[in-house]
């Protein structure tokens, strides 16, 4: 990995709610965080999206799995964990799309991840309609 992601790996593996101040050395005063509930711009906005996710969820741990990086982009895989008042102990898998700015600074950060089968068919009252969606939707079997 090129020092700028490694730089950036390394402040996400240790990001926790009185951290979020380790941002300002890696990302640009304007980047962009994309995932599927949020798409913000600056590095302000990044941050009360993370804030946000601790004050929402107990027990958070990323594991990160492997890493292709080509010129400025990092592809990375990662695991998601915690737990959640509504759902009990959550995980799910997911993939970030990681633009680099010229001088190094992580410029644009986009997580992919289902978040309909992930999170909103395990919610008490919006599961079962989206499960059913789901099915009706997805290819059957000849």
């Amino acid at each position: 990995m090129s020092p700028h992601a490694e730089a950036y790996v390394r402040v996400l593996e240790s990001l926790a709610a009185d951290r979020l101040d380790t941002l300002d050395a890696v990302t640009t005063r304007d980047v962009r965080f994309v995932d599927p509930f949020n798409d913000v711009t600056g590095r302000d906005a990044y941050k009360a999206v993370l804030r946000h996710m601790y004050q929402s969820v107990a027990d958070i741990h990323f594991v990160l799995g492997g890493v292709c990086e080509a010129e400025r982009r990092m592809m990375m895989q990662w695991r998601f964990e915690g737990r959640v008042k509504m759902l009990g102990r959550w995980s799910f898998d997911g993939m970030s799309d990681i633009l680099f700015a010229e001088d190094g600074r992580v410029r644009s950060h986009v997580d992919y991840w289902d978040a309909g089968r992930q999170f909103h068919e395990r919610l008490p009252l919006a599961g079962p309609f989206t499960r059913l969606l789901r099915r009706r939707i997805g290819q059957r079997p000849d």
